[in-house]
């Protein structure tokens, strides 16, 4: 998963994870590791952007976060 990779694989988190699901995956990644991730920002790319509405129901995590 996402999640595993990204913990697992950096030392230093990236400062931007751009994934189609980003909405979902942000806070799902602060819930677990929020220290870890506290830097960093989670984007959907233009591509992606086609039906993201309302993904998340954590405010801080909007779909409009495109990159």
């Amino acid at each position: 998963d996402v999640f595993s990779a990204l913990h697992t694989h950096w030392e230093v988190p990236p400062k931007h994870v751009i994934y189609d699901f980003a909405c979902a995956l942000g806070p799902h990644c602060m819930t677990r590791e929020g220290g870890f991730f506290a830097n960093t920002q989670f984007l959907i790319d233009w591509f992606h952007t086609s039906g993201h509405m309302k993904c998340s129901t954590d405010p801080q995590f909007k779909c409009s976060q495109v990159w």
